[in-house]
């Protein structure tokens, strides 16, 4: 086969080595077990090697003990398969100890095969008529709950003018609390709470589940009157996400949440940078709003983590769509000052637990939150 020259995209690595030598030894091996996944001396001189293997574009030294990598590969190995490309990037090599993704650098060829989100940043702002100023997002808890206590917290929220609700991640199909019930349930209190304040309240359905009962609660969700839905890639794929996100049936808005993602995104020592987990991935594959476990919280990943997964959500990337970062899990009033002057206006608070704590009055709770959220930004 004649050598074609494909178009190339770029992962970076983070990986140990105490030497030049060693490090490229690794890295070597990141780019074949990344591709061809077969003995490199056998396919020397062929296109295999020369087009299909990953290639070392830039090897240089991080710390006194690590290096970092930039491997390139070929875009039409992996086009618009969106699995394809996670295989790519970090399949086997997260079997090898040491060996963590950092960043990505891709061509225009394969930005264009992926549309984005479809409401994003921007698009969720819209909706919820909210052009400026930050956005909060309250949480329909804890577990045990039956769907017309749920409503009844979700009816206070909206009158408190939150701007969405969405379920825990642990409201499934439960049998004080099934999933059909509590989605109409829950819309239907959140509309009504609309329709007096003039609000524009949004209720995101949890719409986790095994199989192919994910899309169909999806649609479901959808055909009750959701305002958007919940996902967690980590536990159902992030093939689920793409799907949805292009297909021209569905309309609702996509919420990432993080469960299951930290032996992903906690070490240093492998698994996927949080600007990759929580930014450029979520992008691809379509999503328009992105939990990220917060630098106030109790899930803390170090304020620097956080920011990039913020500027990785939020920056001018291959065309697509900024998503929408919200930042929360355990996280409480005393800590939105420092947050608000990490994340900006554009950043979705999620205040889960500590929303009931003020008193037993949900809709006063909530506007004492916004009371504190305007305090704040209008100092600024």
């Amino acid at each position: 086969m004649s050598h074609l020259q494909l178009p190339r995209w770029q992962a970076i690595y983070e990986l140990p080595a105490a030497d030049y030598e060693e490090a490229k030894r690794i890295a070597r091996g990141i780019a074949v077990e990344q591709t061809i996944e077969f003995p490199y001396d056998l396919v020397t001189g062929t296109w295999f090697a020369d087009e299909m293997t990953g290639r070392i574009e830039a090897l240089e030294p991080f710390t006194e003990t690590t290096w970092r990598a930039c491997i390139s590969y070929p875009t039409e190995a992996v086009q618009g398969d969106f699995i394809q490309f996670l295989n790519m990037l970090y399949g086997n090599s997260s079997l090898q100890p040491g060996i963590r993704a950092l960043d990505l650098k891709l061509p225009p060829e394969l930005f264009a095969e992926y549309p984005g989100p479809k409401y994003g940043l921007a698009g969720l702002r819209e909706r919820w008529q909210r052009p400026k100023g930050p956005l909060t997002m309250a949480v329909l808890k804890p577990i045990g709950h039956t769907s017309r206590e749920f409503a009844a917290m979700a009816a206070a929220f909206a009158k408190g003018g939150i701007h969405t609700i969405k379920d825990d991640h642990s409201l499934y199909n439960q049998s004080w609390s099934p999933f059909d019930e509590r989605v109409r349930y829950c819309v239907d209190a959140v509309a009504e709470a609309n329709a007096e304040t003039g609000g524009h309240t949004a209720y995101f359905a949890n719409v986790c589940a095994e199989g192919t009962e994910v899309i169909e609660r999806t649609f479901r969700a959808q055909e009750y009157g959701a305002g958007g839905i919940m996902l967690s890639p980590a536990l159902v794929g992030w093939g689920i996400i793409r799907e949805l996100s292009r297909d021209p049936k569905f309309t609702l808005p996509i919420l990432l949440h993080p469960s299951f993602s930290g032996p992903f995104i906690r070490t240093r020592e492998t698994g996927l940078h949080t600007r990759i987990f929580n930014g450029y991935l979520p992008r691809l594959a379509g999503a328009d709003g992105v939990i990220i476990v917060g630098c106030g919280g109790r899930f803390s990943l170090g304020q620097k983590n956080c920011i990039a997964a913020r500027n990785a959500a939020r920056k001018p990337w291959g065309g697509l769509a900024p998503v929408l970062p919200s930042v929360g899990g355990g996280m409480n009033r005393d800590a939105i000052p420092a947050m608000a002057r990490l994340f900006g206006e554009d950043v979705l608070y999620l205040v889960g637990g500590d929303l009931f704590r003020r008193s037993n009055d949900l809709t006063a709770n909530a506007q004492a939150l916004l009371a504190l959220l305007d305090e704040i930004y209008a100092a600024r």
